[in-house]
Formats: C-alpha cells, sequence, structure tokens
C-alpha cells in the first residue's frame, strides 16, 4: 500500500479514534493563555515484552488523541471531511508543535497492553492561527445593530416627523427605508423601533449623547442620526407632471464610545404628477444613494473596531461606608468578561475606578443588576458608552 495511503488511513484512523475515546476524557479545561488541557486514555500493546516501547507508544497515542480532540472543537467533522488533506497538511502532519507539555496521571500494565490517563496542554490559539492563515477556519464577525434617527419631511408635510419625540410615530421613513434597505444586504441588522409603547419626549435636534444612550439601551451598535426633506422644483412636464428634489444628511456614530464613523449628504430627484407620491419617491431615492455611502464607510469602520477588553469608567458613590465598597469590587471582580479593576481617584463619600471588561457599558450594569448584597444594594443612576454611575444603597 503506498505510504500517503496509509497515512491517510491512519489519519482519518485519528479523527474516529478522538470520537470513541471523548467521552473518556473527564475533564477538558480552556486556559487563558490560548491552551487546551486535555485528559486522554492512551494505550498501546505490549510486543515481545518490551514495556519501554509500548509506553512510548501509548504516550504518543494520547498526544495524537489530544490534538485531534482539540482540532475537532475549531474544525468540525464534516469541515474536515470535505479538505482532509490541507487539513492533514496544516495540524496532523505536525502534532509536536501544538503540545506545550504533557503528565502521565496514572498508568498500569498487563502481560499484553500497556494503558495511562495523560493530561496533555494543546496550544489550541496557534492551532486556530495556522487554521486561519491556511483558510480552513473563517472569522466569523458579530453582525453590527443600527438604530437610525432620521427626521423626515415631505412636500405636503408643515413639519418634519420623527419617531423620539412626544407623539408615536410607527411609520417609517422613506429615506430610512431605503437605507436600511441597503445595510441589510451589507449585512447589517436594522432595529426597529416601531415597537414602542410611549413617546421619548425629546426635542427633534436630538444630541449625539442623547441618541447614543437611547441606542445603548435598544442594543445598537451604531446610530444614524439626520434629516431628510423633499421640494418642489420649478420643473413642469406639461400641465400635471412635476419635479420633486430630495436631500438626505446623515451621520453615524458608535454607542460604545460616541465615535463619528460615517457621514453622507445626497440628493436625488424624482417627476410624479402626485406631490407626495413624489416627494416619498425623491426620499426614496436620496435615502437609497446615501445608505450605500454609508455601508461602504460603516463596513471599514466596523471591521477595523479594536478586539479584546474595554475600559469602563464606573463612578462609585457612597463609599464612606468602606466594607460595602470592598464588597462592590470584590463582586465586580467575578463577572464575566472583567479583566482588571484599576482604582483612580478616592474621595470621601465617591470613588472612580476602570474596568478592563469584554462588553459595553450597559452589559456590565445589566450584569451587576443581577448580583445582590446582604448589606447594601446598588442604584445605577447613569448609563453611558464606556460610564457607569452607581450609588451604594445602605441596606
Amino acid at each position: 500500500m503506498p505510504n500517503r495511503l496509509k497515512k491517510k488511513k491512519l489519519l482519518c484512523g485519528i479523527i474516529m479514534m478522538v470520537l470513541l475515546t471523548a467521552g473518556l476524557s473527564p475533564c477538558a479545561a480552556q486556559e487563558n493563555d490560548g491552551t487546551h488541557v486535555i485528559e486522554v486514555l492512551a494505550s498501546s500493546p505490549i510486543y515481545e515484552g518490551n514495556m519501554s516501547a509500548a509506553r512510548q507508544a501509548a504516550i504518543s497515542n494520547g498526544l495524537v488523541y489530544a490534538v485531534g480532540q482539540a482540532a475537532l472543537d475549531l474544525l468540525p467533522v464534516p469541515s474536515q471531511i470535505d479538505r482532509f488533506q490541507q487539513v492533514n497538511e496544516t495540524l496532523y502532519e505536525q502534532i509536536d508543535t501544538y503540545v506545550q507539555d504533557y503528565k502521565v496521571l496514572t498508568e498500569y500494565m498487563s502481560d499484553k497492553n500497556y494503558r495511562a490517563l495523560v493530561q496533555v496542554t494543546v496550544m489550541q490559539e496557534k492551532m486556530r492561527e495556522d487554521l486561519l492563515a491556511a483558510g480552513l477556519l473563517s472569522v466569523e464577525k458579530r453582525r453590527p445593530k443600527i438604530l437610525f434617527f432620521i427626521s423626515e419631511e415631505n412636500v405636503d408635510e408643515a413639519l418634519p416627523i420623527y419617531w423620539w419625540g412626544d407623539d408615536l410615530v410607527f411609520a417609517v421613513p422613506a429615506a430610512e427605508e431605503a437605507m436600511g434597505q441597503v445595510l441589510k444586504e451589507k449585512q447589517f441588522d436594522i432595529i426597529q423601533h416601531g415597537d414602542l409603547t410611549d413617546p421619548l419626549n425629546y426635542e427633534l435636534q436630538l444630541s449625539v449623547q442623547d441618541a447614543v444612550t437611547i441606542g445603548v439601551h435598544r442594543g445598537a451598535d451604531i446610530v444614524v442620526i439626520g434629516s431628510a426633506k423633499a421640494e418642489k422644483t420649478t420643473n413642469v412636464m406639461g400641465e400635471t407632471v412635476k419635479s420633486f428634489k430630495a436631500s438626505v444628511t446623515v451621520r453615524a456614530y458608535r454607542t460604545d464610545t460616541s465615535e463619528a464613523i460615517a457621514f453622507s449628504d445626497r440628493t436625488a430627484v424624482f417627476a410624479s404628477d402626485s406631490e407626495k407620491e413624489g416627494g416619498k419617491r425623491a426620499l426614496y431615492e436620496a435615502g437609497s444613494l446615501a445608505g450605500s455611502d454609508m455601508a461602504l464607510q460603516l463596513s471599514s469602520a466596523w471591521m477595523k473596531q479594536p478586539t479584546g477588553p474595554k475600559q469602563v469608567k464606573i463612578v462609585v458613590q457612597g463609599t464612606s461606608e468602606l466594607i460595602n465598597f470592598v464588597k462592590f469590587r470584590r463582586m465586580l471582580g467575578k463577572i464575566e468578561g472583567v479583566t482588571a479593576i484599576h482604582l483612580v481617584e478616592i474621595k470621601a463619600d465617591e470613588s472612580t475606578i476602570l474596568v478592563d471588561y469584554e462588553g459595553t457599558a450597559q452589559s456590565l450594569a445589566d450584569a451587576l443588576m443581577l448580583n445582590t448584597f446582604e448589606s447594601f444594594g446598588i442604584d445605577i443612576y447613569e448609563v453611558l458608552p464606556q460610564k457607569l454611575g452607581i450609588e451604594l444603597i445602605p441596606g
């Protein structure tokens, strides 16, 4: 049998053995340094009484099984079957490259077989990097969510219509509808605002900070603020057909930093014998053009977003009772995603800390609300991008 065919059958066997022995690995702990600790049952027949050779073969098999198990966590069996040759060349022909260390936990020998429980530390992050470099693994980015704040005024309307004011507005502006359609096609998620049951009572001229605050509460990654207006032009054709021009101006901001990341100012003209329909179609066309502009800029900005933990500033009031503040900090450190806490400033009854956190300020606030304390409670009175205001309330 050719060596290549033997090797392929052997590697197929490795994957099958990993699957069969997975139930014999009671512990597989992911470490913070990109490693994976896996326990496997390793075995080998003893030939001609050579215990040393059997032990070495069993441990080698155990290392192969552990690396195979870590590989299956990253690249499931169907994906490996589809591109098995490339997986072999990328991973399985350099098993030792991914083994950081190993330990024989216990062993047993009979006249015919040697068995051992082996703990293997596999460098899974290096494995992931090699799979990415080989094109076998793709980075799946979460689809960013967008919330629009677009005021719109058609030719037959005396004032702009907007959904965040004193009155509930359920109709989606034509310009917003067009922009939303374009951005959906570019893999953005659009947050609907027609489900409001109470008006928000904000002014027409919405500040960036207010839009970002609303966006955070609605789960948005990006807020788009702008205006759209349609008006008649002097062009006519015959007695009924008129020309309508619409202008759309929008800016986009990240909700985690309030940073401006996109801008568009577009116009479009449409001819119709109906003022309302002509203005609406012009607004839609201008919105579509603006949507194309925004899609390019937002896609680029989102791809460049920083990875890893961000810092959330927390201003904690009511810290004169030091023991309560200590308990609060201890609990904060146990929240998933919190990697470090830095004490910045201490005053008589107020302290400021910076938290390295893999999430948004809103998600950190949500996590804090799920914790209870015996001697005090918390009042989260302010939630802003990268900042929380919290008061410790004595019980």
